[in-house]
């Protein structure tokens, strides 16, 4: 199974095997299980495994920028997603979510990092440019530029779903490639 319960990840081990290790990502009801890391090595990540190997495949990460301690409002971690590949990257299955009602049968993902359990409901999923929004911005100048910021995800939403969103809640956002 890939739903690896949280208690089951030895973190230590994961430190012990890379240092940049931060978290566990968990999206029950994909083939998302995976651990993340936190390096402004973009480069290196999306071409070498978790392990250090070369391989197209990469690994999840996030961006020096994010605090994971407080944490930050918006966690935005990277993963990859090759067409020719598809069933080798960790992020392919996000691209179920375009299909309706795909949601309702993975409507939550697991962030646990060193420092806290992540719980967090799926309000969206939509297709960007990186040219239309920073998704990986941290933090909002204020409550109504966060509302403002969720509404737009939410308008450009490919499913609606009853889940509210405050200016008191934290996002995490989940980035790859659409062609």
């Amino acid at each position: 199974s890939h739903e690896t319960p949280a208690e089951e990840i030895d973190f230590q081990s994961c430190l012990d095997i890379n240092p940049d290790f931060v978290g566990w990502l968990r999206l029950p009801g994909t083939s998302i299980d995976y651990p993340v890391v936190q390096s402004d090595r973009v480069e290196y990540y999306l071409t070498h495994t978790f392990y250090g190997e070369k391989n197209k495949v990469g690994t999840l990460f996030t961006l020096g920028k994010t605090d994971l301690v407080t944490p930050s409002q918006n966690i935005a971690i990277y993963g990859h997603h090759m067409r020719r590949t598809r069933a080798q990257t960790m992020f392919e299955p996000l691209h179920n979510f375009k299909k309706g009602g795909f949601v309702e049968q993975a409507p939550v993902i697991y962030f646990d990092t060193l420092y806290q359990k992540g719980v967090y409901t799926i309000f969206a999923a939509c297709n960007m440019r990186s040219t239309e929004w920073d998704a990986s911005m941290t933090s909002f100048s204020d409550p109504v530029a966060f509302m403002r910021y969720v509404e737009m995800i939410k308008s450009r939403s490919f499913f609606d779903v009853e889940v509210e969103v405050t200016a008191a809640d934290q996002l995490l956002t989940l980035i790859t490639c659409d062609r």
